[in-house]
């Protein structure tokens, strides 16, 4: 069990390596991996990759006009790294130069946007089948396109946010009033 542990383990870590060395961001699997891949591994080039991921992208997040539905995960994601950054002192430097508050106020931005994709009843009544869609998540720009995936991003990351408004933890690292970290 622990050597097939190791080899899952090992896979990951050259996968997560070469997304590095590759440079990809911007996507809410590789955010939910380093979050995953740091419980066992705590290195500081995953909490890196986890902040560049996101850096760069906060305006886009903040001001994207479609409900882009990865993009709360993609947050709420970050938002679980901050919280584990507290446990890695050592690991801080990584939001040197990050604008927090800025990415708090894209993280309720999303969050209320996403709602623009929800079928409440006075829309869903003007559809033939009004029963069948209502309460459900739809993509307007793709002619109110209701897929089981598109409904589990909704889900996960309104979810997600749910459970983050009720504990109102905020990493004591990069607090809701902290601006930049310096």
């Amino acid at each position: 069990m622990i050597k097939s542990l190791c080899s899952w383990l090992d896979c990951v870590t050259r996968a997560f390596d070469y997304f590095i060395a590759d440079k990809r961001h911007h996507d809410h699997w590789l955010s939910y991996c380093s979050n995953e891949l740091i419980i066992y591994k705590s290195k500081k080039n995953y909490c890196r990759f986890a902040v560049d991921n996101m850096a760069g992208y906060i305006d886009f997040i903040k001001n994207r006009i479609t409900t882009f539905l990865t993009l709360l995960e993609l947050s709420m994601a970050f938002y679980k790294m901050l919280l584990k950054l507290d446990d890695y002192p050592e690991f801080h430097d990584v939001l040197v130069g990050f604008d927090v508050q800025s990415f708090y106020q894209a993280l309720h931005t999303r969050a209320n946007h996403l709602m623009n994709g929800f079928f409440f009843p006075e829309m869903a009544m003007f559809y033939k089948a009004s029963q069948t869609i209502l309460h459900g998540f739809f993509i307007r720009p793709q002619s109110f396109r209701m897929r089981i995936d598109d409904v589990e991003h909704y889900l996960s990351g309104l979810i997600a946010y749910q459970r983050f408004l009720k504990s109102a933890a905020y990493p004591k690292l990069a607090s809701k009033s902290d601006t930049v970290i310096e």
